[in-house]
């Protein structure tokens, strides 16, 4: 059976119209990485999903958004991070890193995960991701709305789980 499907304007799509059967913007798919990243000044890795993707190949930039208090901040005075890139299976962790915490706790720890050594920055990966995108920082803009920043880096190193290099596009 052939799926309806229904036609929304960009207004309409955003409005909060509780009696409406528009999709929310909330709900719109999207790219989960977690992008990782260390305090200058503590030294505390802070790592939360956030909605990202890919921006430019040459070179190679990645972007995500931030919409929260601490991370904010880090990634403002930040020079480099890592985007790690979770498998659909992961998303229990993702939950777990994405509570709200008390600055100092480790949310790679929290999610039961463990910290990854990079190659060309000193910001730790997470091992458990299949993809870690080691970056330095390009840009940290803030958007409209207080807590809404975009941060694009440019990849530096990646790594990646070898059964991942033989998938075909369309799985």
């Amino acid at each position: 059976m052939k799926e309806e499907k229904i036609r929304f304007t960009e207004i309409e799509l955003v409005q909060n119209d509780k009696g409406s059967n528009c999709a929310r913007a909330s709900k719109m798919p999207r790219t989960a990485v977690i992008p990782v990243v260390r305090d200058k000044k503590t030294n505390y890795i802070n790592a939360s999903p956030y909605s990202g993707g890919v921006i430019s190949l040459k070179p190679y930039q990645v972007f995500f958004g931030i919409k929260s208090w601490d991370s904010k901040f880090t990634f403002r005075e930040a020079d480099e991070f890592v985007i790690a890139v979770p498998s659909r299976s992961q998303i229990h962790q993702m939950w777990v890193m994405a509570c709200s915490v008390p600055h100092g706790i480790n949310e790679i720890d929290l999610a039961g995960w463990t910290e990854m050594k990079s190659v060309e920055v000193s910001t730790p990966g997470i091992a458990e991701c299949p993809l870690n995108l080691e970056c330095k920082k390009v840009i940290h803009i803030q958007l409209g709305e207080f807590l809404r920043d975009i941060v694009v880096g440019e990849v530096v190193g990646i790594s990646i789980d070898t059964n991942l290099l033989n998938l075909k596009r369309a799985v």
